[in-house]
């Protein structure tokens, strides 16, 4: 019951929680940013699952089966990315 209110309050963007739209545009939004200010260089983020997941779909492509509901991580990983 919680996660259906959650995911609707997410979907929606009240009860004081961001849309996941905004949630999106402001996780692609430093991508954009780490892409030109450290172009050539090693960066390392360190952020929760939510934003990782997106971070990642954004260097590597959104899978045909998405679906942002569904767990994808259940203990922590590493990602890498070679350098363009």
């Amino acid at each position: 019951m919680y996660f259906s209110l959650f995911w609707e309050a997410c979907t929606i963007g009240n009860k004081g929680v961001e849309s996941f739209k905004e949630f999106m545009r402001r996780n692609c939004d430093f991508c954009d940013m780490v892409i030109e200010k450290y172009r050539g260089k090693n960066v390392l983020i360190v952020t929760h699952a939510a934003n990782a997941r997106i971070i990642n779909y954004y260097f590597t492509g959104k899978p045909g089966d998405y679906d942002f509901k569904k767990a994808v991580v259940q203990k922590g990983g590493l990602l890498t990315y070679e350098n363009s």
